[in-house]
C-alpha cells in the first residue's frame, strides 16, 4: 500500500514554496528511493514536478541549479542510508518484510496490458499519472485496437525469470567455494597439531 500510494504524496512538495528548498528535498526524496528496491526516484521526481526542471538544468549545465540538487541527493543519501543501516541492525526481519512489500507493491507498475484513469497536471503542464485500471490481454486489444503481444511478453517475462535464477546461482558458487576452502584449512590445522600431540603424549609417558 505504502509503494502504491507514495507518488500520489509527492505533489505536496510542490507546497514548500521555494524553489531552492523544493530542489533540496526533491533530491533527497530521489536519492532515498532509488536505495529502496522497487521505487523510482525518476518517477517521484515527475510526480513531483520537478523532473522536468532538473532535465533541463542539466542540459543547459545549470551550476546552481545542478549543486542545489545535488546537495540534497548527498545529504538525502547520507542519512537515509544510516537510517536502513540502524533499521537492519534493530529490526532486521521487519525491515526485510518493508523491502520485500515495496517490491511487491511495485509489480503492478510493470503490467503492460493497463488503462489510465486518473492523473494530474505538474507545475509545468505535464501529465502525471495516478491510477490505472489493469487489462487482460482480449480487453486491452478490443479497447485499444493494438495486439497484445502476449507471447513476446511471456517470453521476455521467462527470459527475465532465468536471468535471475543465473545470477543466484552465479553468486552461490564462489561462497560455496570458500566455505570449502576454510573447511580444508581447518581440517588441515587439526591434522596438523595431531602428531604434535600423540608426541608430547610419548614424551610424558617415558617420564612417568
Amino acid at each position: 500500500m505504502l509503494a502504491h500510494g507514495l507518488p500520489s504524496l509527492m505533489p505536496l512538495v510542490t507546497e514548500l514554496g521555494s524553489r531552492e528548498v523544493m530542489l533540496l528535498v526533491g533530491g533527497a526524496i530521489a536519492i532515498s528511493a532509488m536505495i529502496l528496491p522497487g521505487v523510482s526516484g525518476s518517477f517521484l521526481l515527475l510526480t513531483m514536478g520537478l523532473y522536468g526542471t532538473v532535465m533541463d538544468g542539466i542540459r543547459g549545465f545549470d551550476l546552481g541549479l545542478i549543486g542545489l540538487f545535488g546537495v540534497g541527493c548527498a545529504a538525502g543519501l547520507f542519512a537515509f542510508s544510516r537510517l536502513l543501516s540502524w533499521l537492519l541492525d534493530r529490526y532486521h526481519t521487519g525491515t526485510l518484510q518493508l523491502l520485500v512489500g515495496f517490491i511487491i507493491g511495485s509489480l503492478p507498475v510493470l503490467w503492460p496490458w493497463r488503462e489510465l484513469v486518473r492523473y494530474q497536471l505538474g507545475p509545468d503542464g505535464q501529465m502525471i499519472p495516478l491510477d490505472y485500471r489493469y487489462l487482460t490481454p482480449g480487453d486491452y486489444a478490443l479497447l485499444t485496437g493494438d495486439a497484445p503481444q502476449l507471447v513476446a511478453v511471456v517470453a521476455l517475462m521467462l527470459a527475465g525469470a532465468a536471468g535471475v535464477l543465473l545470477l543466484d546461482r552465479t553468486g552461490r558458487r564462489p561462497a560455496a567455494t570458500r566455505g570449502n576452502e576454510s573447511h580444508g584449512a581447518s581440517s588441515d590445522g587439526a591434522s596438523s597439531d595431531r602428531p604434535s600431540s600423540d608426541r608430547a603424549n610419548k614424551e610424558e609417558g617415558s617420564d612417568a
